[in-house]
This record gives structure tokens, C-alpha cells and sequence, in this order.
């Protein structure tokens, strides 16, 4: 049993540094592609737009009230403004979300590179090892052996990011 273990959680270490290879290039690309486009900039420049369409919002109303503008033309404007501050808010959402989408891959990147450099080149199965990488172990009634591994949801995140930068980057 435990040459079984042993191998499906080689077969595991070597799976993630495939992905992590991967992973590598198509991060690669999108920092290039990021740095082009100036994603921390554009952030900054989306929230001061959004910002002052706010505040044209918050004065609209003030200015109705004391007779500045007509009803009509204060529902025009409206309008236009809460169009503006939905679309500014959805492009901001959007590139806040790629920047924490990559954070998060990255720290459960570094977690799964720790165990494979810690893991990799074992040679039997220890209760530390198990520990780290595994949450049970199950023996079926056909003989097989099912395991569920820790981490699953930092290589899920990693797995989901490759698939989002193929497509980004292709």
C-alpha cells in the first residue's frame, strides 16, 4: 500500500510541475501583455473617473432642488451618469478581479512548490508527507485505493488560471 501511495502522490508532485510550468509561460505573456497595457494605471484612472462621476451624481440632485436644471434635463443626465458609473464599475471590477484572480494562484502556486521540493524526490512514505499532502485515504471494495489530497483548491485555482491565460494570451 504504501508503494501505491507513494506513487499517486509522485504522480501528483509531477502533475503540478507540469502546470506550474505552464503556468510559468502563459504568466510570462500576460505580465508582458499586462505592462502594455498598464493595468495598475488604468486602475488608478477608472476609480478617479468613477469617483468624479459620483460626485456629478451626488451634485445632479442638488442641483435640481434648487432650480439649477429642469426635471428633464435632470432625468437625462441622471441617466447618462448612472450608465457611466455602471460601465466604469464593471470594467474596475473586471481588471480588480484578474489582479486577485492571479495573487490568489500565486500564493497556492508557492504552497504546492513547497511540497514538491520538499516531496519530490522521496523515497518512501512518511507520516509527515501525508500529513502535508493528504487528506484521506480510502481502500475501495475492488482493491483500489482513493485519494483525496490537501490543496486541491490552490491546484484547482492554478488548473482554472492556465485555462484562462491560454485563452487571454492565445
Amino acid at each position: 500500500m504504501d508503494e501505491a501511495v507513494l506513487s499517486t502522490i509522485k504522480a501528483q508532485l509531477d502533475l503540478f510541475v507540469d502546470m506550474q510550468g505552464s503556468l510559468h509561460q502563459l504568466l510570462a505573456m500576460k505580465k508582458a501583455m499586462a505592462k502594455q497595457s498598464g493595468q495598475k494605471d488604468e486602475i488608478k484612472s477608472l476609480k478617479k473617473k468613477l469617483d468624479h462621476k459620483k460626485g456629478l451624481f451626488g451634485g445632479l440632485y442638488r442641483d435640481l432642488r434648487e432650480g439649477l436644471i429642469s426635471d428633464e434635463d435632470y432625468a437625462q443626465t441622471r441617466e447618462v451618469i448612472l450608465d457611466e458609473i455602471n460601465r466604469l464599475e464593471k470594467q474596475l471590477s473586471e481588471l480588480e478581479g484578474t489582479t486577485t484572480r492571479f495573487e490568489e494562484q500565486l500564493r497556492g502556486e508557492k504552497k504546492w512548490a513547497e511540497l514538491v521540493k520538499k516531496y519530490h524526490n522521496a523515497t518512501e512514505v512518511t507520516a509527515e508527507m501525508v500529513d502535508a499532502i493528504i487528506v484521506s485515504m480510502k481502500m475501495n471494495a475492488d482493491s483500489s485505493l482513493s485519494i483525496e489530497f490537501n490543496h486541491m483548491d490552490e491546484f484547482k485555482a492554478i488548473y482554472d488560471t492556465i485555462e484562462i491565460l491560454r485563452k487571454e494570451v492565445a
